[in-house]
């Protein structure tokens, strides 16, 4: 066996050793295939994290590797550890690797002959250390929320000091930058609090409790899904306030000098959301130290560790939504002409991609064939639109040519290498065909985009056993009807069935949608009165939000403007919200401008379209009136 192979397979089997992973580098021989493996983001941030810890050292606490997204963040990750090695390992930078012999693999060689030497030393250095491992990490769990507190504390110091009689910042923008500042270093330090006493009365004890003390702090530590959320909207707002006035960045670097120099107020301002992705590090160490020096208290860290894990996967769709709901609004706020309402992504999804085409159109209907072509077209695709915008020139404005909801999408295929059709209702076809710009988009790309885009607004059963299930925006803390938990996310994070009213988020409709439906209708006097769903104070939007989670056909009466007199009738089509107006001629009542059947009294109108599906008058509204909304509801 050469020295190189002996070399790769002796780091095979430390890494393993570290990682617990019996089946790392199953097949692996040589330094490239090695380096291949553990170019994967979380692999390498796995391996690395695990190794640095070997280290007791206070640098540690202050190293941050980012287990998630970390294919991305592959150089950063790699760079922190090349930085840590000089002091945890004694090493200059000739003894290392640069991060391109693994990001680029310029020379595997090296970086396995640096890693597996580093991998000895750690060997070496876990074996001489005694039985007090359990101790060091409950002291490194406490250490690192002493710390979050800390840095909190500081950004607190900073919002007191911006408020201040002389500072150039005003209320409302400290009230964005700041909002849930106050909330985070409360909720730490009850945190910190809690460990400590917890810490105080032994490892054993701190370990049999952690999952108690946990599972009581999470209510609290939701507020996470909020701060993540806002984080985009703050540090937009702050980025564009320093541009715009170079005076509050004196102010600012001159208050870092007073409270937390040599560090930065970026760095104590983003301290949550760098630091709340290590603990789920630090206690995958203690789960692993507890099985070796106190099993009997796995079960209360085992249960803390899964409360974590199922935490932080709900805090990464959060700041993931965060982030695509803020490129979303950015995107399509580039293009005129187009709907208010197709500018919400709590409506149309988020951003899925965006690129730039060669659009044909073709249809063919009453008026004969139509044919259009537009050279140079943006195409954005979010969850349930796909939007077309022209322009004239490159230097022209992008403006609004065509919104293709999913449900007009009927298939998708691929006609060459560099163009794809999308098949759409009444035959109509439309052609995207690859432009060649710097925004070049790859045609099978996109066919799986739009293949997925079309699965998620209609996933297999939506519509069946009498279901008429719809991806729809819930409001906060929308709990799930399939597993009881709170719908994750904020922006279309389940379905609503139209029939029954059924709220379930996208990890049970599978199991919910083969059950069979069963419709809430509500049945109401037919001598009711029609003041009794009057809402007199609501307005369009007040009456979108009451009827939007009702069933099919529940409806309410609002004043239409600011008329006394006027009536519109506000009702759920098939989880849209559609307003009709209500007419008055010669004392009799009818519905929408092209009536042409009256009634003595609304109430009459009213129970007519009860038994009496309204697409007879109405081609687009396939529903009768179920139940009315009372005013309490306002």
């Amino acid at each position: 066996m050469s020295v190189e192979s002996r070399r790769v397979k002796e780091c095979i089997e430390h890494i393993r050793a570290l990682l617990s992973s019996p089946d790392f580098a199953d097949g692996c021989a040589t330094s490239s295939e090695l380096c291949e493996l553990l170019s994967d983001g979380e692999i390498l941030c796995s391996v690395l994290a695990e190794l640095s810890q070997g280290q007791d050292l206070a640098e540690v606490a202050y190293t941050s590797y980012y287990m998630r997204n970390s294919q991305l963040l592959a150089r950063r990750n790699i760079r922190n550890f090349l930085r840590q090695c000089w002091t945890a390992f004694g090493t200059s930078e000739k003894e290392l690797f640069e991060v391109d012999d693994l990001v680029e693999m310029n020379d595997p060689d090296r970086v396995v002959w640096v890693l597996h030497g580093l991998l000895q030393r750690r060997s070496k250095a876990a074996q001489s250390r005694d039985s007090g491992i359990l101790a060091n990490v409950v002291q490194e769990i406490c250490d690192h929320e002493r710390q979050l507190t800390e840095k909190l504390l500081k950004v607190l110091l900073f919002r007191k000091e911006l408020l201040g009689i002389l500072s150039e910042w005003d209320e409302e923008l400290v009230a964005v930058v700041f909002r849930y500042t106050d909330q985070l270093y409360l909720l730490h330090k009850q945190l910190h609090s809690k460990l400590t006493a917890l810490a105080s009365k032994g490892c054993e004890h701190f370990c049999q409790n952690i999952s108690s003390v946990f599972a009581g702090m999470l209510p609290r530590i939701e507020i996470y899904f909020q701060y993540f959320s806002h984080l985009p909207t703050a540090n937009a707002r702050l980025k564009a306030e320093l541009e715009r006035f170079p005076e509050k960045n004196d102010q600012l670097e001159m208050l870092e000098k007073l409270i937390c120099d040599p560090n930065t107020f970026n760095y104590v301002y983003d301290a949550p959301i760098r630091q709340l992705p290590n603990y789920q590090q630090l206690f995958i160490r203690l789960e692993k130290t507890a099985k070796k020096e106190a099993p009997e208290t796995l079960p209360s860290v085992s249960k803390a560790l899964s409360d974590l894990k199922s935490l932080l996967t709900r805090a990464d769709v959060y700041q993931s939504e965060a982030q695509q709901t803020d490129d979303t609004i950015v995107v399509l706020s580039e293009v005129t002409g187009l709907k208010a309402e197709l500018r919400q992504p709590s409506e149309i999804g988020l951003l899925q991609a965006d690129a730039s085409f060669r659009v044909r159109y073709r249809a063919s209907g009453s008026q004969g064939e139509r044919k259009e072509i537009r050279e140079l077209c943006n195409c954005i695709l979010t969850t349930k639109y796909l939007f077309v915008a022209s322009r004239a020139t490159k230097k022209d404005p992008l403006c609004h040519w065509m919104s293709v909801p999913m449900d007009q999408v009927q298939g998708v295929k691929r006609k060459d290498a560099t163009t794809l059709e999308i098949a759409l209702e009444a035959g109509a076809r439309l052609k995207l065909e690859k432009h060649k710009s710097p925004r070049d988009a790859d045609p099978a790309d996109w066919i799986e985009l739009l293949n997925k885009a079309k699965a998620d607004c209609f996933p297999t059963g939506w519509d069946k056993n009498g279901h008429e299930f719809k991806l729809t925006t819930f409001s906060s803390g929308t709990e799930c009807q399939g597993c009881g938990g709170i719908m994750n996310g904020t922006v279309l994070q389940g379905y609503l069935c139209n029939n029954c009213g059924c709220r379930v988020d996208r990890a049970c409709f599978e199991a919910q949608a083969k059950k069979n439906c069963q419709p809430r209708r509500i049945s109401q006097p037919s001598n009711f009165c029609s003041e009794d769903f009057f809402h007199r104070t609501a307005n369009r939007d007040r009456a979108a939000e009451l009827l939007k989670y009702k069933e099919n056909g529940a409806f309410l009466i609002r004043p239409k403007g600011s008329s006394d007199e006027g009536r519109v009738l506000s009702l759920n089509v098939s989880g849209d919200v559609v307003h009709i107006e209500i007419l008055r001629k010669d004392g009799q009542y009818g519905l929408g401008l092209n009536q042409k059947r009256w009634f003595p009294t609304m109430e009459g109108l009213i129970n007519y379209y009860r038994s009496t599906n309204m697409s007879r008058h109405f081609s687009n509204l396939n529903c009768t009136l179920t139940r009315g909304v009372p005013p309490t509801a306002d």
